[in-house]
């Protein structure tokens, strides 16, 4: 016999290659036996790899299956017994707590069983002498635990918010699996928190990377593991805390000079060759200070023209609300902001033409991707390297510039307040008043050349 590769989980027996692979150690039992093995029915190596392959995926399936079948069993049969005991005004102990603690405590619940006449309940009798033990949560379920418990904030996110969030706490979990193996997380050690800040201190050395990366890591397994502890109450102990690297390095996005945009952004057609969507989202930005995530989270009936004064709504959306979900950075972001110069053409444009953003709706990073390309391409990065989202902090430098007051600049730029928030904050009129003194004196020359406003 003769292993051959590793990856494949591939052995040749007698000429043929077989897969086989360990089972992981908590699902021996239900498995029932320490290794899986099957031929693949061929010597063809390519042809043997690919089979294993499938092979690997059906158990993978499986596995999954077990795992979740088998925790959410011991979730809900936990969670039963710690609301019963809950309803006798008792705190949940197993049995192997009470048997370390004082034996007064046993005694105490075991009397409270026969005042209440429920020695003859089993389910009773579960609760009050902990006769259901803590769930076992394994490394690989432990952000689906997650997730779960977070689902009442996750609701309001869209599909690409979702994405972001999710994957790097995925990655890290994976990240831990590999080097410790899919332990039940309340195995896991101080020990092997050092190990895995070892193994990441030697990539930022060996490999150059920032030590934010691993920090990113360290911080989602310390939340993950805290959070699903206490809603569980494990009350497990805090093996990532306090395991920081430091050295990390933080790199501030860069605003446009005011100079730069004024002279080459905004010049009559140098944006000519973006496709319009893309060109009109790009001249919002300039006089809002919005973001990519921002802007392409309007829907056309928060773009407000047939006004007094031209406005856009800013705002958590939900399916409830026009059939998709965004969720902003912050509750701080939610906000109106007057339209003025350029960007009161853009939307005008947008919505006589386009009734919003069809292509980009809920697509920051295409958006981004899109303009910064063009950028690249067309000789109209700055020197400082700014990218788009300069936009926004160059919006911030040209309204510092003019000196608003405090929670008028907080109120415009979607900025937290760090005093008692008292009143409605700056009206319309009054956020109009102050961006009126940073607007650009281009769009005269902007309409034809740029916004196409005598296109039908």
């Amino acid at each position: 016999m003769s292993v051959t590769n590793n990856a494949d989980h591939l052995i040749k027996l007698r000429g043929k290659y077989h897969y086989k692979r360990r089972v992981p150690t908590a699902l021996i039992g239900l498995v029932g036996k320490k290794f899986v093995q099957k031929s693949t029915g061929t010597s063809n190596r390519t042809e043997a790899g690919l089979i294993a392959r499938e092979i690997d995926a059906e158990n993978e399936r499986y596995w999954a299956t077990l795992r979740s079948n088998d925790g959410a069993k011991a979730e809900h049969a936990y969670d039963d017994a710690r609301r019963r005991a809950s309803v006798l005004q008792l705190d949940y102990r197993t049995a192997h707590e009470l048997a370390a603690g004082p034996l007064e405590e046993m005694l105490r619940r075991v009397k409270r069983l026969e005042q209440d006449g429920l020695l003859k309940s089993p389910p009773a009798v579960e609760a009050v002498l902990g006769g259901v033990e803590k769930p076992k949560v394994l490394l690989s379920s432990l952000f689906e635990r997650y997730e779960a418990i977070n689902r009442a904030d996750l609701r309001r996110k869209a599909p690409d918010q979702l994405r972001k969030w999710r994957n790097p706490h995925i990655k890290a979990v994976n990240n831990l699996i590999a080097l410790i193996g899919d332990k039940p997380i309340d195995q896991i050690t101080r020990s092997d928190a050092l190990s895995f800040r070892e193994w990441w201190q030697n990539r930022v050395v060996g490999d150059k990377m920032d030590p934010g990366s691993a920090n990113k890591d360290i911080g989602h397994l310390n939340k993950m593991i805290n959070e699903v502890s206490d809603y569980l109450r494990l009350e497990l102990e805090r093996p990532f805390a306090g395991l920081r690297l430091k050295g990390e390095r933080h790199n501030p996005r860069l605003p446009y000079p005011t100079e730069f945009i004024r002279g080459a952004l905004l010049a009559p057609g140098a944006l000519d060759g973006l496709n319009e969507e893309a060109r009109l989202a790009f001249y919002m930005m300039v006089e809002t200070g919005m973001g990519p995530s921002e802007v392409t989270s309007l829907s056309a009936d928060r773009i407000k023209l047939d006004v007094e004064i031209p406005y856009i709504v800013l705002k958590h959306l939900s399916e409830e609300e026009d059939g998709r979900n965004r969720q902003l950075k912050t509750d701080n972001r939610e906000r109106e902001i007057p339209l003025l110069g350029v960007s009161l053409l853009a939307a005008q444009r947008l919505m006589r033409v386009h009734g919003g953003f069809p292509k980009y709706a809920d697509c920051p990073d295409n958006l981004s991707a899109a303009i910064n390309k063009f950028l690249r391409e067309n000789d109209l990065v700055p020197p400082n390297g700014a990218t788009v989202y300069g936009l926004r902090h160059a919006f911030q430098d040209r309204l510092n510039a003019v000196e608003p007051p405090e929670r008028t600049n907080a109120d415009i730029f979607g900025h937290r307040y760090y005093r008692p928030k008292y009143g409605k904050g700056a009206s319309l009129e009054q956020k109009r008043d102050w961006l009126a003194k940073i607007t650009f004196d281009v769009a005269d020359r902007l309409p034809s050349a740029c916004l196409a406003m005598d296109a039908p």
